[in-house]
């Protein structure tokens, strides 16, 4: 699948230049997320945890290239962390479109032209949100999540377990932290809540078997 979308990527670029439209044409290649963690599935993600679905970075993190002719110096790498809500605001802020007022103010995503023309720089955002209600059928069970920094905040809706990683000395999350830093975990779980709430976002119940009567 890689290499099929590698070649037709690639016949997209050759017809650009043929027709005198590379050097004014925005490209965006990424994923929308990680590979299927399911035994038998020819995908790996390692050293990333789990995969398609998850709450881990094996789910959400995903390479992103974007070339922006004249702009951004090739083979340049940003460490920002960036999302997919963002493409939209950049798009708008290169072309100098305006947009929909009424639509645009309630946008999630910030402009990236700060980090193409100079990967050294700061978007200016701290926080990063994963609002997902649902169960997957890759095994995940239903989750929210704050990226802040290094550090990865995960509640399973499921249970109400908070789940705390530091994603600078523990890329794989294989260590749950979040007894040892009950102070961090609360901050970034009330920060989390309180932007659930300001965009409308709810809570699914928790899950369980309810006691059946006995019959006598």
């Amino acid at each position: 699948m890689i290499e099929s979308v590698d070649e037709s990527v690639g016949r997209i670029m050759k017809k650009l230049e043929e027709i005198g439209q590379a050097k004014n044409t925005l490209i965006f290649l990424t994923g929308d997320n990680g590979g299927l963690d399911r035994n038998g599935n020819p995908t790996e993600n390692i050293p990333l945890r789990a995969g398609k679905g998850s709450a881990y970075e094996g789910g959400t993190r995903v390479p992103t290239i974007i070339k922006w002719p004249g702009v951004t110096q090739p083979g340049s790498i940003s460490e920002e962390p960036v999302i997919s809500i963002d493409y939209y605001p950049t798009l708008l802020d290169i072309t100098g479109i305006q947009g929909v007022a009424a639509h645009n103010k309630n946008v999630d995503g910030v402009s990236l032209t700060p980090i193409l023309r100079n990967p050294e720089a700061c978007l200016g955002r701290e926080s990063l949100f994963w609002h997902y209600p649902h169960n997957h059928g890759g095994g995940s069970r239903k989750y929210g999540t704050i990226r802040k920094g290094q550090y990865i905040l995960v509640e399973q809706y499921s249970t109400g377990a908070l789940e705390l990683y530091d994603l600078k000395n523990d890329l794989s999350q294989s260590t749950d932290i979040a007894s040892k830093h009950p102070e961090k975990t609360q901050a970034l779980h009330k920060e989390f809540r309180n932007w659930l709430k300001s965009v409308g976002g709810t809570i699914p119940e928790k899950t369980g078997r309810k006691k059946k009567p006995s019959k006598r």
